[in-house]
């Protein structure tokens, strides 16, 4: 299993259904392929403090690594580095995995259709490699199961297998590896909490959609656009499959607008209250769009500036 699909992740990146294409050709990348991505990477800064912005992808891929050198050196200078969720949070992760059961006597069967109930079981039935019985899927969440769900739809599709480590894990490791200091802007426990409270509908919803995913082959168009979007630094292009409604499903479009809010007011108050150097990863969506991080900075007031990683 890669990286990306680790539990640790489950809660690191948002929840996205994708729409299934069958009859997907080859995709033709425009480079080499051992040139890496050039990435979405942006810069602002106020004089005495500066914050660079990287957007994450929620797979590893060949389109991605290997990354420059630059990135690194960008990384490693900084003083502080900040993501959605500290990994090494291993209490948050304790309160995640116990986050993903019911606890008050409620099964998945009273959450969700006897229809929709049997092809979670089938799909497990098809996976050994799970390790989940029966009695296990009957209290597990519905948001915990289609995560399962989609890992095993991504896996499924060989153009998009996972070949390394995410973009925000790979940041992770060399922000430990430099000894900077980790920020977290939400953590295991608030996304946790977060999921558990969406209505009964959307929770059976997004399953529905994750269990579609898998059905139709995992065969996952959608997503190999915004990695070669990301891989050649075309930030129209990323915008448009998010916006367009390409990606994306009824939960994680809610997500979305949360984390863009949420990244946008914490690099105001960065750029406000503290000096120094600054390393931000967020998921790619939060960036990009009408209400993303760089829209609201730009309407601060703020000048973005595009770092090249080519």
């Amino acid at each position: 299993m890669s990286r990306f699909f680790k539990s640790i992740f489950a809660a690191a990146v948002i929840l996205l259904s994708f729409v299934s294409c069958n009859k997907v050709p080859e995709a033709v990348i425009p480079v080499a392929e051992d040139t890496g991505g050039k990435g979405l990477l942006w810069e602002v800064s106020d004089g005495d403090t500066t914050v660079y912005i990287l957007g994450s992808m929620p797979i590893g891929s060949d389109l991605i690594y290997p990354v420059s050198e630059k990135l690194d050196g960008l990384i490693k200078s900084s003083n502080v580095a900040v993501f959605e969720i500290d990994f090494g949070d291993l209490n948050g992760l304790k309160y995640m995995e116990a986050g993903k059961s019911f606890t008050d006597g409620s099964t998945l069967g009273d959450y969700i259709s006897d229809e929709l109930l049997s092809r979670v079981r089938q799909i497990a039935v098809e996976n050994p490699q799970w390790g989940i019985s029966g009695a296990v899927i009957d209290l597990m969440r519905p948001w915990a199961l289609a995560d399962i769900i989609i890992k095993t739809a991504y896996e499924k599709c060989e153009r998009l297998k996972a070949q390394s480590e995410t973009v925000d894990a790979y940041v992770y490791r060399i922000a430990k590896d430099a000894k900077l200091k980790i920020r977290q802007l939400e953590g295991y426990r608030l996304r946790t909490d977060t999921m558990n409270n969406f209505s009964e509908y959307a929770l059976e919803k997004y399953l529905q959609e994750s269990v579609e995913l898998y059905e139709n082959g995992g065969s996952l168009q959608a997503l190999e656009d915004a990695l070669i979007a990301w891989h050649e630094r075309d930030t129209e292009a990323y915008e448009k499959i998010f916006y367009e409604g390409k990606l994306g499903n009824s939960i994680s479009k809610s997500l979305i607008q949360k984390g863009c809010d949420t990244s946008s007011q914490y690099v105001l108050k960065l750029l406000s209250q503290e000096k120094g150097q600054f390393f931000l990863t967020v998921n790619s969506e939060y960036i990009v769009g009408d209400s993303g991080v760089l829209k609201q900075l730009t309407s601060a007031g703020y000048d973005i500036k595009v770092v090249p990683l080519d």
